[in-house]
């Protein structure tokens, strides 16, 4: 399994989509040990929720680790590409002296 595969199984695993910020997953992760955990799992069997929580916390240890060594640039280009919308909303009504 290559370097994708494997981040994208964990993503998989975490239910997440393609996008997402890091906040956001940790929440989702979160959300995902409560539903899962043996206290509280519906399903019969309390080894699938063990199983399901082995998966959910090393997929998790992946996704999270894969975040903390992305490359992260502040170059100006890549920068502007990643402006929230509401800030670029903000620049357009500006442009036309809305504020």
């Amino acid at each position: 399994m290559d370097f994708f595969d494997e981040i994208n199984r964990a993503r998989q695993i975490l239910e997440l989509p393609e996008k997402m910020i890091l906040k956001d997953i940790y929440k989702h992760y979160k959300k995902l040990l409560k539903r899962w955990h043996p206290d509280s799992c519906t399903e019969p069997d309390k080894k699938i929720c063990e199983e399901k929580i082995k998966n959910i916390i090393l997929s998790y240890k992946i996704i999270h680790q894969y975040c903390q060594n992305h490359l992260i640039s502040f170059n100006r280009n890549d920068v502007e590409k990643n402006i929230p919308m509401q800030e670029k909303l903000r620049k357009q009504f500006e442009k036309y002296n809305f504020f």
